[in-house]
């Protein structure tokens, strides 16, 4: 593979930092400037709406959930990311804290494919991370 120019390699990083800040706001209905239509998830084709929801559901159980970006790499087409998911859960009894791992294939700029750990079954069996966050009374 040919070695990718500094500067295209220095855009896609900094796009994929505010497709994450848009996750972060949970601007999930707004991912079209950094998903393509018709992404696929794990091998399955879902399409931008479903992706969005997924995410949706990820912040339905937990509101405050947020992406920190820990390493990044990309090669050409490829990204590979390493995240620390931090979040409390919707009664505000649990604070998790767990690592995500990501890939992704761009095509045209945007996500053409995505493979990730982060699913349901994870997000329940995440140990508690100490204290809940406090709410402003």
């Amino acid at each position: 593979m040919d070695a990718e120019p500094a500067d295209d390699r220095a855009a896609v990083e900094e796009r994929y930092r505010r497709y994450l800040d848009r996750c972060n706001e949970h601007r999930f209905d707004e991912l079209d400037a950094f998903v393509a239509p018709d992404v696929h998830v794990n091998g399955v084709r879902v399409g931008i709406h479903e992706y969005g929801a997924g995410l949706a559901g990820v912040v339905e159980l937990f509101p405050d959930f947020r992406w920190t970006l820990e390493e990044l790499v990309v090669d050409g087409d490829r990204i590979a990311a390493r995240l620390t998911d931090t979040a409390t859960s919707a009664d505000g009894e649990r604070r998790i804290r767990i690592q995500e791992f990501a890939q992704y294939r761009l095509a045209g700029g945007l996500i053409a494919e995505a493979w990730g750990d982060l699913d349901r079954w994870r997000l329940d069996a995440a140990p508690d991370a100490g204290e809940p966050a406090k709410t402003a009374s």
